[in-house]
């Protein structure tokens, strides 16, 4: 939430689960080792298609980087 959070209630303690719900395909990527640049593109699309935002990939960016570096193995 500290570096994707494009709805901004990062703090807010009543939306500490805002995103839970995007958790399981995140991880199955991470998994599944596909590239940062695909990270990106869910973390983006996530934000466009499903919540109506302008498209800032460079924004995902940093969360996708990350992300990518949790992968184990």
């Amino acid at each position: 939430m500290e570096q994707w959070d494009p709805i901004g209630v990062c703090g807010e303690p009543n939306a500490t689960n805002e995103y839970d719900s995007y958790i399981p395909k995140i991880k199955a990527l991470i998994r599944a080792g596909v590239s940062v640049g695909t990270i990106v593109d869910q973390l983006d699309g996530i934000a466009t298609e499903r919540m109506g935002f302008t498209s800032h990939p460079e924004i995902c960016r940093e969360a996708a980087e990350s992300l990518a570096k949790l992968r184990v193995g």
